[in-house]
């Protein structure tokens, strides 16, 4: 801060006129802002030999400022006097566009003088200046430079504008604007230069000092613009030509940093050739360099058998609606929802031929979709083809269904085939397509409804387990949840909120509902109707399940068993079968033809027992006329 002096000079003109005056009176600084102290410094002529004090004190805005007067003692004459921390004004006593001044007033106990200062008027003070950075860390012929100031702020609470400039080797690239990037170009950055950004933090009555940042304009390597080849067969030329580019078109050189032995590149075309013999995965880099610089390519070479097993024809079916003209890297025209139906029917054939004679056995097939079921791969259950025989195909049908919890995007769709063949050569074919899933904006599905039990008798009493779930896109404030049976007095309403993530729990309601059934309900079998809607009344889903009721007397009749007919032995001794004892126990049977039908079973066997009492009466009765006769 600077601080303003009032400094008092005492002239002693001469003993014998002791003539007093003050000199000059001054605030200090002269263009003060909110954040200076303000000081006041005088001087004062004086010719006597008296003792002097002083008094200053000061105005504001053409008032007297009670506050911060200070007097001062024993001025010794020809001294500079100036202001202490008791006269000084703090900047949190003045504002913008106040005006201020200092009065001095001196005194040798017999005269008196006194001046006051020219007015200073408080003025805006600038924001503090930026902190200035220039990136990225390296800067290229054609890089797209950023620059950014942070850090500026403003004692007056002044909305803080940031401004920016761009110089290069030959001026200015850009000159002051709220833009903080340019970008670069050989014409205007060339390879050696300096690139310099400036910043300033301004409001509307003052401007920070410029603050800037630099960067030397480096060359920049080759940059390696081709897409390497990953896979090849065995025995078969592997051919990758490597291409790049020079941002300042320097001459160009390749080379393998790593390789397997017998890869050759070419230095000046950067053609890559090699003819692998066996199957396996080899690392590969490749270097592009120029006099001052270079980049590299790496990646991965699979080497594999040559497949005899092939995916002729492939068609997916989402929901009912099929796509039938799918290729390798397709996307399945028909988009799949949470919980869709897919099927995939999967033509495979055999590529070896006839006079090769070979046939591919034990064939697994299965679907991979990748990362669809949180984060974690969906695998269908595996299908097998016991063989095909050469120049043949055979079909197969994988049918699954996607997972609740699943989100929107597009996802990798993985059909597999691994077999076999009567030389012991694994077969492999793989067809990688992709499946789309997509939300509706409102979809408030009914996931699960489960009635226990479903039939109820002397006992009304029922169970309804009911799951609620918001498969749409779209948060849910107003579900509305209603289960109602007119017949079955059974009216439920509730209203809640559904969360958008399925992974969120609050995507869930769950809810489980008693009935009583009146005894007043008769026999039948009832429809119990839930519905759900979304925005309060909007129909989302719609499901009936029915309830029967039997009236409580309806029960399995008792079927009694039948009496076995009585025989006579050959050798004329008797055997006579009596009923079992009667218990007293009585049974009550059922109502209805049920109970019908055990009268009737019960008549028949009372008859049977008559009619056999008859049978062995009639036979004592022959063997004791026989035995009267003898």
């Amino acid at each position: 801060m600077m601080f303003v002096s009032c400094v008092l000079l005492i002239v002693a003109a001469g003993l014998a006129a002791a003539a007093l005056s003050v000199s000059t009176a001054e605030v200090s600084p002269g263009v003060p802002t909110t954040i200076n102290t303000l000081q006041c410094s005088f001087s004062v002529s004086y010719t006597g030999s008296g003792t002097l004090n002083a008094t200053v004190s000061w105005v504001k805005n053409g008032a007297a400022w009670t506050d911060d007067v200070e007097t001062i003692s024993s001025i010794v004459a020809g001294t500079n006097i100036s202001t202490t921390s008791l006269g000084n004004i703090e900047p949190s006593k003045t504002t913008k566009n106040d005006k201020w001044a200092c009065k001095v007033n001196v005194t040798d106990g017999t005269a008196t003088a006194n001046k006051t200062s020219t007015e200073v008027t408080i003025i805006n003070s600038p924001p503090t200046d930026p902190y200035v950075t220039l990136s990225p860390q390296t800067v290229y012929a054609d890089t797209l430079l950023v620059c950014t100031a942070t850090g500026s702020t403003d004692a007056d609470g002044d909305t803080i504008s940031l401004e920016y400039k761009f110089i290069g080797s030959s001026g200015t690239l850009r000159d002051w604007s709220s833009i903080g990037t340019y970008q670069c170009s050989l014409a205007t950055c060339p390879v050696g230069t300096t690139v310099k950004c400036a910043a300033q933090a301004r409001t509307n009555d003052a401007n920070s000092a410029e603050k800037t940042a630099e960067k030397i304009v480096q060359n920049k390597p080759p940059q390696i613009t081709s897409t390497p080849i990953t896979s090849v067969y065995t025995n078969v030329e592997y051919y990758y030509d490597v291409e790049a580019t020079d941002l300042e078109s320097d001459t160009i050189t390749y080379s393998l940093v790593s390789s397997p032995t017998g890869m050759i590149i070419d230095v000046n075309s950067g053609e890559i050739r090699w003819t692998p013999t066996s199957k396996g995965t080899r690392a590969i880099t490749v270097r592009a360099s120029d006099a001052l610089g270079y980049s590299e390519q790496s990646y991965s070479l699979v080497v594999k058998t040559q497949e005899k097993l092939s995916i002729e024809d492939v068609e997916v079916t989402v929901d009912g609606s099929t796509d039938r003209t799918l290729a390798d890297g397709d996307t399945i025209s028909e988009e799949a929802r949470p919980e869709s139906e897919i099927k995939v029917d999967i033509e495979l054939g055999n590529m070896y031929t006839d006079d090769e004679d070979l046939d591919i056995e034990d064939i697994k097939i299965y679907v991979i979709v990748r990362d669809i079921d949180d984060g974690d791969d969906l695998e269908s259950d595996e299908e097998e083809i016991s063989r095909i025989k050469p120049e043949r195909t055979a079909k197969k049908t994988i049918e699954f269904t996607l997972p609740l919890e699943v989100e929107e995007g597009t996802y990798d769709f993985e059909i597999h085939a691994e077999g076999e063949d009567e030389d012991g050569n694994e077969q492999e074919a793989v067809m990688i397509l992709h499946l789309e899933v997509e939300k509706k904006d409102h979809d408030v599905r009914i996931y699960k409804a489960n009635l226990q039990p479903e039939t109820v008798s002397c006992d009304r009493l029922a169970q309804l387990d009911l799951k609620i779930v918001n498969m749409g896109a779209d948060t849910e404030d107003e579900v509305v949840v209603t289960v109602q049976s007119s017949q079955l007095g059974i009216n439920k309403m509730e209203k809640f909120e559904l969360s958008d993530s399925l992974a969120d729990s609050d995507s869930k309601f769950s809810r489980t509902y008693s009935f009583d059934i009146s005894d007043d309900v008769i026999a039948g079998t009832y429809q119990i109707v839930i519905k759900t809607y979304y925005d309060e009344d909007r129909l989302s889903d719609y499901k009936t399940i029915n309830l029967k009721v039997e009236d409580c007397s309806k029960q399995k009749p008792i079927t009694p068993t039948t009496p076995t007919e009585p025989t006579t032995p050959t050798n004329q001794s008797v055997i006579v079968i009596q009923p079992p004892p009667s218990t007293g126990q009585v049974i009550a049977g059922p109502v209805g033809a049920g109970a019908k039908k055990f009268e009737t079973s019960t008549l028949l066997l009372i008859g049977a027992n008559a009619l056999l009492l008859i049978i062995l009466i009639i036979v004592l009765a022959r063997v004791f006329a026989r035995g009267g006769r003898g």
